[in-house]
């Protein structure tokens, strides 16, 4: 796999744990069991990991993410404004 693709795949699961805030995530067996085993809490996205070179990429895959459509809005105006620059 291309590492770009890892970093979007990561960035794409941050994104929905910040949505899943205070929810749980875990391994696939444990959440469907429900049993609340090796299972953690979602937290508040704190930042992507991007490296140098990912920048400008990781920079326009957000500015075409953040104003994918969802329902009559974006998915933008469901995270803080901070969530989608890259620092």
């Amino acid at each position: 796999m291309a590492p770009f693709i890892f970093t979007i795949n990561l960035a794409v699961y941050q994104l929905i744990e910040h949505l899943d805030f205070p929810g749980t995530s875990g391994n696939m067996l444990d959440m469907l069991e429900g049993c609340g085993h090796n299972t953690v809490v979602n937290t508040a996205l704190p930042g992507f990991l991007v490296t140098a070179g990912e920048r400008t990429a990781f920079h326009h895959f957000l500015k075409r993410i953040k104003n994918y459509p969802v329902g009559s809005r974006r998915l933008a105006d469901y995270f803080p404004p901070q969530t989608f620059s890259v620092q």
